[in-house]
């Protein structure tokens, strides 16, 4: 077990060098122990159709592209947990409204507000966002009960008081039949010793400028149990955890990432490397100067100084989004042809249905 950080600054070549590194292991062995990189959620399908059409391979069944939760779903297909219910947002909202109005009565502030227009909506987006920090009822309790630290407000203590009760009926409801979409990272935490999909498999994880606690804990478990994990951050040098930038530059978020993801390697006892791309100038910006310029000038506010080249690169100021998109598709050509294609569908619409209504 290992851990690399791959760190340089946007466009340096970090993710290149993952899908490299991943089709050079396919190559040489076809069929081996898993490869997977993990990427948000929202750019898989972007970054697994990169890797198969890099031209080095033409297919895989040992690589895949996950998100974190879509790596939990895989490992509870296999070691369990996955018979339980998929709740959405509006079966969360039905579930917390049960609660409140069975509490009512013992409801010191939100007795009356389950009725109230976005009330359900907030307590959901509230009880997510507690999920994803970790943060359960006993912790509540704590704030409540904790002695020295307990509320000093009543209107804080009552308001805790309420949020602790509703959100133990909701995670009693959820717990016998249901799962919610939040809780699947910490169903990955606690199953990962009993997956044999990530004994010894090679992760790499590209793409995040930060992680939640639950997505930390992942992590960590991933760093004792496979083989090596790489960790892809954009980043303009290491950071010390006793160095870290000040919070309003740039590589704040990501530096801070980098000193816990450093600092649990330590503690667990796994050893760490780091690769720097350290180039004057990024492969991606290498025919942009103005963009190269931008990037490296961003958090200091460097001139650019022409020398007689156009920087490429454009300011324009659209009334909406509607305008901003029109622009945006004359100046790319899209504009006229997708306006010639509605114009024939409505002629076609015309002749078809006219005659019929006469």
């Amino acid at each position: 077990m290992s851990v690399r950080f791959v760190i340089g600054r946007a466009g340096s070549g970090k993710s290149s060098l993952i899908t490299r590194e991943i089709t050079s292991l396919l190559q040489q062995e076809p069929q081996g122990t898993p490869l997977i990189l993990l990427v948000p959620e929202q750019s898989s399908f972007r970054t697994e159709q990169a890797l198969v059409s890099s031209g080095a391979i033409k297919g895989t069944m040992r690589a895949e592209v996950l998100g974190f939760r879509r790596l939990a779903y895989r490992v509870m297909q296999e070691a369990g947990g996955s018979a339980r219910i998929p709740i959405g947002a509006e079966g969360k909202k039905m579930l917390l409204y049960k609660v409140i109005q069975r509490r009512k009565e013992e409801l010191k502030l939100f007795g009356a507000s389950g009725n109230q227009l976005g009330f359900i909506g907030e307590l959901n987006d509230l009880y997510s966002e507690f999920k994803r920090y970790e943060v359960d009822p006993s912790l509540l309790e704590e704030g409540l009960f904790g002695g020295n630290n307990s509320p000093t407000s009543p209107i804080l203590e009552d308001k805790l008081h309420d949020l602790n009760l509703i959100y133990r009926d909701y995670e009693q409801e959820l717990t016998n039949l249901y799962i919610d979409d939040e809780d699947t990272l910490t169903e990955l935490t606690d199953r990962l010793s009993e997956s044999a999909l990530l004994q010894d498999a090679q992760i790499w994880i590209d793409g995040f400028q930060g992680f939640t606690p639950q997505e930390m804990s992942v992590i960590g478990r991933l760093m004792l149990q496979s083989s090596s994990v790489t960790i892809a951050l954009t980043l303009d040098r290491p950071y010390d955890h006793g160095a870290l930038p000040g919070e309003l530059e740039l590589f704040y978020p990501t530096a801070s990432a980098y000193a816990r993801l450093k600092g649990m390697a330590d503690e667990l006892g796994v050893p760490s490397d780091i690769t720097v791309l350290d180039l004057e100038i990024p492969p991606r910006y290498k025919d942009r100067p103005g963009l190269a310029h931008l990037e490296a000038g961003f958090d200091r506010r460097i001139r650019w100084k022409s020398d007689g080249l156009d920087s490429g690169i454009r300011l324009v100021a659209a009334e909406n989004r509607r305008a901003e998109m029109e622009e945006h598709c004359v100046r790319c050509g899209v504009w006229r042809k997708t306006k010639v294609r509605v114009i024939g569908i409505w002629q076609y619409l015309f002749v078809s249905w006219i005659p019929t209504l006469i």
